[in-house]
This record gives structure tokens, sequence and C-alpha cells, in this order.
């Protein structure tokens, strides 16, 4: 990613269809070569928002603006955007040169330049020796690799790429979007990536838009994003999250009680009066095996559950009437709990997120 300079800007950006305001007062700045990802539940506004920055939805109020220049008003053509659909969109009684060639047709480039640039564009992304093949003979990751090919092929300033990998398998889709990645980086080229997968959107991205009936939730890295949700509705929605009630103990310290259990949350969390129940956010990660270190909240659990995640082994726990899930990574060689079995697990008083204190008192 190239930093410091400002590429495409979104300045109070909304759209109404109708009564109904989708997209509410947005706002976002990228830098150029910067790879953002929109992601949020559907409906939330982020196709609509894509379809602006393409020109293919005019905007009910605010400016977009490319490389310092107000497109608000321009169509499409004279945007200089790359756009992947969903659906591939190719054309089916084209074959894989035709459909790559198309934009550059109509650009009226000569039949060496063609020839050319296809050539450079089969290489890229990995589609030598299918040039003369239909879509309909194509895989569906084949398909979507002519589709980005397509849409790099006229150069364009910025890549748009609106859920260009939810038609496919688990395994094409990690294999395609490590590959886009890389394409990105290699080309520097400005992109914004519509997803509703959280994962796409932690692995790929530099920054993520979360978005919620229209506004923009947070705009952090992936890092950011997930260790410090800036609000209830993201730490719920990126991850899985344990949601704890507590109820706040003396003044000035950081005592919780936890369904009858002593727990202690961060400095930060200090204050306010004795006997608010408040909501805290707890991820399953952060929670181990043993008595941990000093200053840890230690609790005895029973296994209620175990799910074999591949990588992942997910227990449920119920640690008196309540439930937690911990996730720890799977290690052959370590033995796995029997459900009903009893356990200490501890977890660190700066892993709690606070997620509602206005739950009123106990």
């Amino acid at each position: 990613m190239t930093t410091g300079s400002s590429f495409l800007e979104l300045v109070s950006v909304q759209k109404s269809f109708g009564q109904t305001l989708v997209v509410k007062d947005f706002s976002l700045t990228v830098e150029k070569g910067e790879f953002i990802s929109f992601l949020g539940p559907s409906g939330c506004g982020k196709t609509t928002l894509l379809r602006m920055i393409a020109g293919f939805e005019t905007t009910s109020a605010g400016a977009i603006r490319m490389a310092g220049v107000d497109v608000t008003g321009k169509p499409p053509r004279e945007r200089q955007i790359g756009m992947v659909f969903q659906a591939y969109a190719l054309f089916p009684a084209m074959n894989v040169f035709d459909n790559i060639a198309f934009g550059l047709k109509i650009a009226k480039w000569n039949r060496r330049q063609i020839a050319d640039r296809v050539a450079e564009m089969l290489s890229l992304t990995q589609l030598e020796g299918l040039s003369h093949r239909f879509p309909f003979e194509l895989s569906g990751g084949q398909q979507q690799r002519v589709a980005l090919a397509r849409a790099l092929a006229l150069r364009p300033q910025i890549l748009l790429l609106d859920e260009p990998l939810s038609a496919l398998d688990a395994k094409i889709r990690v294999s395609l979007r490590e590959e886009i990645r890389q394409l990105q980086r290699k080309l520097g080229l400005t992109t914004i990536f519509v997803t509703h997968d959280q994962e796409e959107a932690l692995s790929m991205s530099d920054r993520i838009v979360v978005l919620d009936k229209g506004r923009a939730e947070q705009i952090a890295t992936p890092h950011q994003l997930y260790n410090a949700p800036a609000s209830p509705f993201i730490a719920e929605f990126v991850g899985k999250l344990n949601r704890l009630t507590m109820v706040r103990g003396a003044p000035h310290t950081g005592e919780l009680d936890f369904d009858g259990l002593k727990v202690t949350a961060n400095s930060s969390l200090h204050g306010g009066h004795e006997g608010a129940r408040l909501i805290f956010g707890l991820r399953p990660e952060a929670i181990a095996f043993g008595e941990g270190p000093a200053g840890a909240n230690r609790l005895s659990a029973i296994v209620e559950d175990v799910d074999f995640l591949g990588s992942i082994l997910r227990l449920k726990l119920r640690v008196g009437n309540e439930i937690l899930f911990m996730d720890q990574f799977n290690n052959r060689r370590n033995l796995i709990p029997e459900r009903q079995a009893q356990v200490e697990v501890y977890f660190m008083p700066e892993d709690l997120m606070l997620l509602d204190e206005s739950a009123g008192t106990a």
C-alpha cells in the first residue's frame, strides 16, 4: 500500500430509493494502492455504495472524487474503473480472448495492441492456453479469473469487486482471494471489495469499513477492528464472541460479579455505581486451560460439548448458569476433554471488552 496520497474520496454521500434512505452521510478517504473492504450484513448498503463509486447509481447527496477530480455526475465510462461482479457477467457467446478484449475493442485499440494486452492479462491471471475456450467450458474459478482479466485490461484507476468469490466453493475461494490480493499488490491498484464474509475481509484488507443500516459503524485495520471494536454490533458481527452479564462491585475498583464468581476487569473500567449491570464481550481464544499468571481470572467449568473445526477445537463450557465458548488450537498430542469433565480455565482482565454499561441495576 502506498501511503500519504489521497486518491478516492467520498464526502457525505447519501442514497435514497423513494422514501428509504439506504446510505446515510457516508464519508471515506482511500489512499492510492489501498485495499478497502466494505463488510456488513445483507441490506446494509455496501453494494449500493460500490455502484455509486462506479457510476451505476447516482448519489442523492454528497460528492465522489477520484484523484482530485469530482466524478459525482460522470457516467461509468469516464471514471476509469474496472468492476468484477458476483455472477461473472461474461458473454456466453464469446471465448476467453474476446471476453477480455471486449473493452479494448470498444476503446478502439488496434489489433496488435489488443493481442498483446490480452496475452498479458492471460499470463497475469494464470489463464494461458485457455483463450479459445468458452465460459461454459471453464470452472467457476477460471470464469472469475476471466472477469478479473477483463476488468484489468483497460488499466483502470480503481478496481471494484462486488462479492466476486461468493459463488465459489470454499477451497477455491481461499486460493482465489490470495491470488487477487497478490495481484492487487503487484499492480499497486486501488481496490474496493464488497463482502459479507468476515474471514475474507480480515485476511485481504488494509482497512475494513463495517456498515450497518447504511452507516459506517467503524473504519479500521483488521487488527483494530477485531481487537478494539467500536460498538457492540461490531464486536458481535466480527468473529465469535461470548457475552457476559456482570454486576459492578465497589466503586473505583475493577471488581465484578459473574454469576456469583468474582472477576476483575482492567483499569479503564474502574468507577461507576455499585450494583450496575454491565455486558462484556470475551473472545473464545482469550480463554485457556490452567490457572494462568498472577492477576488472571480463574473459573471452574464443565465441558458441555466439543466441536472439531480442523485446526481449532471449540469447547462449550458451563460456568454456573452461564455458557462460554473457548477456542484452542488442535494439537494431536493434547488430550481432548471429555463431555461433562470438570476443567479449570482462565482469562486476563484486559481481554474483557465492555459492550454495554446501560443495562440498569441488578
